[in-house]
């Protein structure tokens, strides 16, 4: 399996105006958003946008236990990291890695993004228990928050992008 994390900020950076998350409704219209972007930009958004809609999505649940549910997050997951590295957003800092221990060290090893799938699909599971190499770990207060939040901002992301695929297809882009 390939892994992913994720972080909303980027996509809300790079499309800052899309649509608001509360109302949903564009603040500018997707023709003008998507002329304004160059060639590699908007490559970058067709591919996020064919990513979004490959997303296997039962209820509002996205499947990530299923072996091509995982690997169509995985694959948006990548497109959102080149997403970032396209716009040149930077990473939210990410000193804290340094308190990690050296298993997960090894998944977060540097500063970078490293998105990945399973951590989304703990955080879908709401299961405040995980096993790492044999041994079961219980996730304090601040951790099952912190999983909470990722799920709010998978929402918003995916609501974000819904709303602009809307909108670029109203317009036949």
């Amino acid at each position: 399996k390939r892994g992913a994390c994720f972080s909303v900020g980027m996509f809300r950076q790079s499309f800052q105006g899309a649509a608001s998350l509360a109302g949903g409704a564009p603040a500018s219209s997707p023709r003008s958003m998507v002329a304004s972007l160059t060639a590699p930009e908007a490559a970058c958004v067709a591919r996020l946008i064919e990513q979004r809609q490959a997303l296997v999505i039962e209820g509002a649940v996205t499947d990530v236990k299923s072996e091509v549910g995982y690997s169509a997050c995985g694959a948006f997951l990548d497109s959102i990291d080149r997403a970032a590295q396209t716009f040149s957003l930077r990473p939210a800092a990410r000193a804290y890695r340094s308190s990690f221990t050296a298993n997960y060290r090894a998944l977060f090893p540097d500063g970078n993004r490293h998105y990945r799938v399973d951590v989304l699909e703990a955080s879908v599971d709401q299961q405040f228990d995980i096993w790492v190499n044999g041994q079961k770990f219980e996730l304090d207060a601040e951790a099952i928050r912190r999983a909470q939040a990722l799920q709010r901002a998978w929402f918003g992301l995916i609501a974000v992008m819904d709303v602009w695929t809307a909108g670029v297809a109203r317009h036949d882009l």
